[in-house]
């Protein structure tokens, strides 16, 4: 059951600190708590690499993990694919994923594996996209979900929210590769101005049994 109406929409200051609240809620902001981010794993205008301690800051201190293809050579980094999660069941209080569902090919067993890895009670927060500028970044961009396709993927949980976010939805985007092959022909160099996001927060109930 979608929470929120699909008619409505919300613009998020911040994608984390909406999401957020639902850790505060379940109780789950404490530092012996272990979070993983899907595809955490970034870069910074000038080639740097995220730092870990700003992120686990953050995340209330939570005991942060990212698992992604790339190795951003810091120690709480696992190098590993979604599809084939290297861990046991259960294993997760709340996992985050931002920007990563779309370029994972094999997106049902990629959502299955976060499903089996996340603890009973735990949360989980997805945000993705519904309408965005061709954007392989290296690993393909395969999918664009709505709120309804993000719970029906994660239909074993219990969907607190699913929802658009219109926070980007007039920033100009003339095309984010060479490899664009879906050019936008616009007056005054505007770019593409239809940019949505989607997000999906669920809950993994300790009384319902997954497969």
């Amino acid at each position: 059951m979608i929470a929120n109406s699909m008619l409505d929409s919300v613009r998020m200051k911040h994608n984390p600190s909406y999401i957020s609240c639902y850790v505060e809620k379940y109780g789950l902001a404490l530092p012996s708590n272990k979070m993983l981010e899907v595809g955490g794993s970034g870069i910074s205008p000038k080639g740097t690499f995220q730092r870990v301690e700003s992120k686990k800051k953050f995340w209330f201190g939570m005991d942060y993990y990212n698992l992604d293809l790339m190795d951003d050579k810091q120690h709480n980094t696992i190098i590993g694919d979604i599809c084939n999660a290297p861990f046991e069941d259960n294993i997760f209080d709340f996992i985050y994923s931002i920007d990563t569902l779309e370029h994972i090919f094999d997106v049902q067993k990629a959502c299955k594996e976060i499903t089996r890895i996340l603890k009973p009670g735990g949360i989980l927060g997805v945000i993705t996209l519904f309408s965005w500028r061709y954007h392989p970044s290296g690993y393909g961009d395969y999918w664009r979900f709505s709120p309804i396709c993000l719970a029906k993927l994660f239909e074993p949980l219990q969907c607190l929210e699913a929802n658009w976010d219109n926070r980007n939805r007039w920033q100009p985007m003339q095309g984010v590769t060479r490899e664009d092959k879906v050019p936008v022909e616009v007056n005054h160099n505007d770019g593409f101005k239809e940019n949505w996001r989607v997000y999906y927060i669920g809950l993994k109930n300790e009384n319902k049994r997954f497969n």
